[in-house]
């Protein structure tokens, strides 16, 4: 079948409300592995803008802004051939999933690194978007989940303690892929836009909340796809809902800024990135 591309989300038949779980995963030796790179002089010696993202050692993504005001950016530097998951669930997966069963979630959690999640099982409506502005990339196509403006529900929240009035907040989501898009089985895309209704398969990623801007703020839920690129690319394709398992990570490292919290607040801890995640799960990305 062929793309057909559009930057806009279209209307949404999500029926089925997300569920959210945290686990604490203590994975040494993960092929999955972060790197936070550290200003080495000047007013923001040791402070980390940019994150860098490998698998198996190798690059594949670097993300963030390079400074305070610089924009968000995204640059995909490498991909893989294959997925990341776990045989034992694979079936699972393949079926409609329903619940966040242990054993269905202590599997998959030995892929991701060391950290603190919140495990959300969801409904998402993936579109194509060839050309988002923040993202650099050969032969792979990200898939935009939400797009839409949050100022006024941010601002009327009572979310942040502190009675800070943000200007203008968008809010984007988005699947990236880590397999090209040319070197996806054609068959195997076939299979799933051809399941019957009420069969919803199951991705999994390992997504990250990200914040930039002073005033006006850009919001990212970025989720790196795992396992599922035919399921995604089938249901981009047919228009159509798919479940996403996530892995989000709460770790303070690797969330450039916390949504709605102060970020220069000196006392900021885990606690606000679950209560940032759980806002935007449960109100924003809907």
């Amino acid at each position: 079948m062929m793309r057909q591309t559009s930057p806009k989300v279209r209307k949404r038949r999500i029926t089925t409300k997300p569920m959210i779980k945290y686990i604490d995963v203590k994975n040494p030796d993960s092929k999955i592995s972060f790197c936070a790179p550290r200003d080495k002089s000047g007013p923001w010696k040791g402070y980390s803008w940019s994150r860098e993202m490998f698998l198996d050692g190798k690059k594949m993504f670097e993300y963030g802004p390079n400074c305070e005001t610089c924009e968000f950016y995204m640059k995909q530097v490498g991909n893989t051939v294959s997925s990341v998951t776990i045989d034992s669930v694979r079936d699972r997966l393949n079926s409609d999933v329903t619940e966040l069963s242990d054993d269905l979630v202590f599997p998959l959690s030995t892929i991701p690194p060391a950290g603190t999640y919140g495990v959300v099982l969801r409904e998402v409506m993936p579109v194509f978007d060839a050309q988002p502005d923040f993202y650099a990339a050969e032969d792979t196509v990200p898939y935009l989940v939400n797009s839409k403006e949050i100022s006024k529900a941010v601002n009327e929240s009572g979310m942040d303690g502190e009675g800070y009035k943000y200007g203008r907040i968008t809010a984007k989501e988005y699947i990236l892929p880590m397999r090209k898009n040319s070197g996806l089985d054609g068959k195997r895309i076939s299979h799933y836009e051809n399941m019957p209704p009420g069969n919803s398969p199951c991705a999994v990623s390992l997504s990250f909340l990200e914040m930039h801007g002073r005033g006006d703020y850009d919001i990212f839920m970025l989720h790196f796809l795992l396992d599922g690129h035919h399921k995604i690319e089938a249901a981009a394709n047919m228009k159509k809902p798919v479940k996403l398992l996530s892995f989000i990570s709460c770790e303070m490292e690797y969330n450039v800024l916390i949504f709605l919290h102060n970020h220069w607040r000196r006392d900021t801890d885990i606690s606000h990135v679950k209560k940032s995640i759980e806002y935007m799960i449960e109100n924003v990305l809907t």
